[in-house]
């Protein structure tokens, strides 16, 4: 992904919080368990015994898991926002106007793009403690992590955050710099790099002039951005 396409997208006044009154993002399909859904829901309203004012805004399709979380959230449903499905230029501006965006995924993530995403939009982020998350948020120091599957140290992280703004701050000032690590032009460079060596010695060992093409079509490919 290109990082500055998120850093340079326009918060949306009506997404955005106060300290009274913060915004918590949560993205993804709402009727796939993995996403994690339920495990936000379940956190929520511990979150609102300390925090009262705080406004949930969900994104993503799936009747079926809005239903189960507006069923799960009784009474502290009115401080959830279901948004539905959003277009690409919404998720930007939504993740760069809410204090807070949360991935409470339990499991299945071979990345975490949607957090690179966060925090070059710049917002806080709070994810659950996968080792592909960790690796994406720096071991913690660009975003907060809690124990997977676990609500109630969800609620606990995310009270902190929102105790604490000089942490959360320092946490988001990192990853304004370390996210710059997944950008599609450093990635670009590093994979060349690797190419580049890789026919410095083909000499030693060599390649097959068909693996070689491939490997230069898929790089081409890679910087015009999909498949031809």
């Amino acid at each position: 992904m290109y990082v500055d396409t998120f850093a340079a997208a326009e918060p949306n006044p009506a997404w955005q919080g106060t300290p009274q009154a913060p915004t918590i993002a949560f993205l993804g399909r709402l009727d796939e368990p993995r996403k994690g859904l339920m495990v936000l829901a379940a956190a929520i309203p511990q979150v609102l015994a300390r925090h009262p004012g705080a406004r949930f805004l969900i994104a993503g399709r799936g009747d079926a898991g809005r239903d189960d979380a507006l069923a799960a959230l009784g009474e502290h449903a009115a401080a959830v926002t279901f948004l539905g499905g959003i277009s690409d230029e919404d998720k930007a501006a939504l993740l760069a106007s809410v204090d807070l965006y949360i991935a409470p995924q339990t499991g299945g993530e071979s990345f975490g793009i949607v957090l690179v995403e966060a925090m070059s939009a710049g917002a806080g982020v709070v994810a659950s403690d996968l080792g592909a998350f960790r690796r994406v948020l720096d071991d913690g120091a660009a975003g907060a992590v809690f124990r997977s599957e676990d609500p109630a140290d969800l609620a606990r992280v995310v009270c902190d955050a929102l105790e604490d703004p000089a942490a959360t701050a320092a946490r988001r000032a990192h990853a304004t710099t370390w996210v710059r690590h997944f950008d599609w032009a450093s990635v670009t460079n590093q994979v060349e790099a690797v190419y580049e060596m890789a026919v410095a010695a083909g000499e030693a060992i060599p390649v097959r002039p068909d693996a070689a093409w491939r490997a230069s079509r898929a790089l081409r490919l890679l910087g015009e951005g999909g498949d031809r």
